[in-house]
């Protein structure tokens, strides 16, 4: 239990913590910690996570980049998903220019066919359904809308049209997230 509270940093922590739970196909007997230590060692990491992250001066994002992508997820799987909704919310509250973060934070990296080099891919479903678990898109969307404006009234997804990266990642969500709200209300 000592790792989730003392752990340093956070994310050799949280990592630790990832790899001592058991696995979903794991049998009983292979497991390293029965369930209910499981359940409180993840209840404490998720614990230290939102204590982490609210005394934070600049969200836990824009902190630690595209670790926080698995920190949160972690955060919202083993504490509900309200704890990390509230916390994300709030900070696009304070400053709607953070939106461009948590969209950094959790694109997915590309990696090069020639150079095999890592670069920043286009924000897909993927990145789209990890962003959801933790946060609502629509708050997301908001922020956006109040930092962009008139600009993403019709968001284009195809990469090569944007000056920025952020601008870019808000298009592609902004295009995401409007093609599942369409879904949603089709079905």
């Amino acid at each position: 239990m000592r790792i989730a509270a003392d752990g340093n940093p956070l994310e050799f922590a949280v990592e630790c913590v990832y790899h001592l739970r058991a696995g979903k196909d794991e049998q009983e007997a292979d497991r390293l910690l029965d369930a209910d230590q499981e359940k409180e060692l993840t209840g404490l990491m998720a614990e230290r996570i939102r204590t982490e992250a609210e005394a934070m001066e600049t969200p836990l994002y824009v902190a630690l980049g595209k670790q926080a992508r698995f920190i949160i997820d972690l955060w919202a799987y083993w504490s509900g998903r309200e704890a990390a909704n509230a916390y994300i919310s709030r900070t696009l509250n304070d400053d709607p220019s953070n939106a461009d973060h948590l969209l950094i934070a959790f694109n997915g990296t590309t990696w090069g066919g020639e150079d095999g080099l890592p670069f920043e891919g286009d924000f897909d479903m993927k990145d789209y359904s990890v962003l959801s678990r933790v946060v609502d898109p629509e708050r997301v969307e908001e922020a956006l809308m109040q930092e962009y404006g008139e600009a993403l009234k019709e968001p284009v997804y195809d990469s090569d049209k944007h000056s920025s990266l952020d601008e870019r990642l808000a298009h592609q969500f902004i295009y995401v997230h409007r093609e599942q709200r369409e879904q949603a209300t089709e079905g």
